[in-house]
Order: C-alpha cells, then structure tokens, then sequence
C-alpha cells in the first residue's frame, strides 16, 4: 500500500514538473529569452529522441505504434531538444486521448523543401469549433469531454510556438469527436538538403 501511495506521489510530482517546465517554456519564448541550439540533423534522431520520451504512455495504454517514415535521411537545421519535445508532446498527447489498445502512427517524410511530420491517432478527437483555438494558452479540448485528462493546456500552445521558431508550422485535423486527430508538424529542411 505505502509503495502504491510512493508510486503515485512520484508520477504527481513528475507531472507538475512537467508542467511548471512547460510554463516557464512559454513566458520564456514570450519575453524571447529561448535561443534555439540549432545544428545539422537527420530528422531520425529526433523522431528517437520523442518515441523514447512517449514510450511508457504508449505501454501503459496498450496502443499499436505505427511509423511511417522516409528511408533517406531527412535533414534539417533543428535544436535537437526542441523539436524532440515537440514530438514528444504530441505523442504524449494522442496517447493520453486515444482510449486504451487504440493506435498511434507516427510518419515522416520530405517534400518540397520540408520536412513534414504528422502524429495521428484513433482517440476522442477535437471537434470542429474547437480546433482553431487549439494552440491557444491554456485551450484544453478536455472541457468539452466527460473525463479531465489533468492538463493545463499548455502544451499545444508551446509546440506551436518552438516550431514557428524553427520556421514551421503546426496545425489539426479532425473529424470530430471519436473520430481521432492528426497534427501535421512542418519544418523546412536545411538549406543544402534539397
């Protein structure tokens, strides 16, 4: 009992870190004090870094992992940590949405100059007037469903805004509720990767 009670205080007090960090995230890419570290990198190890973090959500839930990524290397000009955690929150997410044993597919693949990164899954879904205040500080689909999920709705609104530092968008597809999601993540690659 005193190991569950342990157990539980831990993933409360990794939660609440979670989001402290994000909102500090925010106000810092706010008041423009977050300076990417950008390098040259092959998409991959991003895609690695964000399917390591999401790992255990998806475990825990029971989901199918699907990836659906280009074989040649994709390479961008990206602060590793950044886009990872970006990944990664979107991963997180379609886990914490998609009841348990759904699925989550992970794709990854270039075109005209970008690298487009989509996470989709089989959840609850956004509904349709709900989906263009989705990025907004604090927007939380999770007060239009029967069940909170915990979140402060943080999270979307920082993803949306490392990406556009990185040059890129982010936007949602959804047919509606219980018809799962898409986010489509868009990065230009680096400038000698075609």
């Amino acid at each position: 009992r005193q190991t569950d009670i342990r157990a539980r205080m831990d993933r409360m007090l990794s939660h609440l870190s979670h989001l402290v960090d994000d909102l500090l995230d925010v106000s810092r890419v706010n008041e423009g004090k977050i300076v990417l570290k950008k390098a040259r990198i092959e998409l991959s190890e991003i895609l690695r870094s964000a399917l390591e973090s999401s790992q255990h959500h998806m475990e825990q839930a029971g989901h199918t992992l699907v990836t659906d990524i280009d074989t040649g290397p994709i390479w961008l000009d990206a602060d590793h940590t950044r886009l990872a955690q970006v990944i990664g929150n979107l991963l997180n997410n379609a886990a914490k949405y998609t009841p348990p044993g759904g699925t989550v597919t992970l794709s990854a693949h270039h075109r005209d100059g970008v690298a487009e990164i989509r996470v989709s899954d089989t959840g609850v879904g956004i509904p349709s007037e709900l989906q263009a205040g989705i990025f907004e500080i604090f927007a939380q689909v999770e007060d239009h469903l029967s069940k909170s999920q915990g979140g402060l709705g943080i999270g979307l609104a920082l993803c949306k805004q490392l990406v556009a530092l990185h040059g890129g968008t982010i936007d949602v597809a959804s047919a509606g509720l219980n018809k799962g999601s898409t986010f489509t993540v868009i990065i230009p690659l680096a400038r000698d990767a075609g």
